[in-house]
């Protein structure tokens, strides 16, 4: 079968088990690039059952403020509990207001030296890469950042820095509706996690792979807040999907030639898709 062509099952289970109705909007409105289904109605997909279930909630819809990238940037800790099979304690979550383009960072300790120095690179990266792919760039500066009132996030030093380029630092208290959009975020990343984890089979050490292929994956698939996709709200152009895989699905990796390898070595070895590389073809 072709690269690209599949049915809505197999582009469910590489899309990171999307919404299967999302996956049909992508292709309707021709929203990526290189997806194409070759049949529309989905199975059951145990996986999803087994990862998603929870009680049903009645939200209130969002108010949509933001006009541009870069507008508001949200900021928050996810944390994966004890015992959670890796090196990491927590994950920085940032987000843009606009686009919902998200990105997470792993980290060994939440100090505010980390978080912040994190944080700073994602301003000084969103501000050259928002619209980068449109003919004529536009820049963006970050006009806000919105986090919570946590010890890793308020401090003097990121204040001075915030107010030597113009920013405006919201912070809110834990529970308030500003936050509610990151806690969905986080729900639909932890989600994504633990279905691809769970059809995968692979050990638990691995969830932080999972958590940044769906984050790949989700900034490349339709929102509904938006009515959009992310990747192309932020970039300007529309992302190119014909390579994703399964997670946890079996690949051949090339073995380079080198003075160590023997004439009558394999040329491949036997692995498996735990994600990709913003900016290089082919599988992690």
């Amino acid at each position: 079968m072709a690269e690209g062509v599949g049915t809505l099952q197999r582009w469910h289970e590489r899309m990171g088990h999307i919404c299967p109705q999302y996956l049909k909007t992508m292709v309707d409105k021709g929203l990526v690039q290189g997806m194409m289904l070759t049949q529309r109605q989905q199975d059951t997909c145990d996986a999803c059952h087994l990862a998603k279930q929870k009680k049903r909630k009645h939200r209130k819809k969002l108010d949509r403020a933001t006009k541009e990238p870069n507008q508001v940037v949200y900021a928050d800790l996810l944390f994966p509990g004890k015992g959670n099979g890796s090196r990491f304690e927590a994950v920085l979550v940032i987000m843009d207001g606009y686009s919902r383009l998200v990105t997470v960072h792993m980290l060994k300790n939440k100090s505010s030296e980390v978080v912040n120095n994190y944080l700073k690179e994602y301003v000084l990266w969103a501000e050259r890469q928002a619209g980068r792919m449109i003919k004529k760039v536009i820049t963006h500066k970050v006009m806000q950042v919105l986090t919570d009132k946590g010890g890793e996030f308020v401090n003097e030093a990121m204040e001075a820095w915030y107010n030597s380029r113009g920013i405006e630092h919201i912070q809110v208290g834990p529970k308030s509706s500003q936050l509610n959009l990151c806690e969905r975020t986080h729900q639909s990343l932890v989600e994504m996690t633990k279905t691809m984890m769970e059809q995968s089979g692979l050990p638990r050490s691995l969830w932080p792979e999972a958590m940044r292929n769906a984050v790949y994956i989700k900034n490349r698939s339709y929102n509904k807040g938006t009515q959009g996709v992310p990747y192309e709200m932020f970039f300007g152009a529309k992302p190119d999907v014909h390579h994703i895989r399964k997670f946890g699905a079996l690949a051949y990796v090339h073995v380079p030639v080198t003075p160590s390898r023997r004439k009558h070595n394999s040329n491949a070895k036997l692995g498996y898709v735990l994600g990709y590389a913003e900016n290089v073809v082919g599988c992690k």
